[in-house]
């Protein structure tokens, strides 16, 4: 699912959003809605960044 101007680094997260939003039946109502799912799905990739950086170590 590419959009008219997404970057190459867009594209893979709007993938990985969509996903998670399909895989978990997430129903986006309002704009709090949104900020919840984004903070969710971010702490989760801040979370497998720090777990790879520390892997490599």
């Amino acid at each position: 699912m590419t959009r008219k101007k997404d970057t190459t680094q867009k594209v893979p997260l709007w993938e990985m959003m969509g996903n998670y939003l399909k895989e978990n039946n997430v129903k986006v109502k309002d704009g709090t809605d949104v900020n919840s799912i984004t903070g969710e799905i971010m702490s989760v990739i801040w979370k497998v960044f720090w777990i790879r950086k520390w892997m490599m170590n």
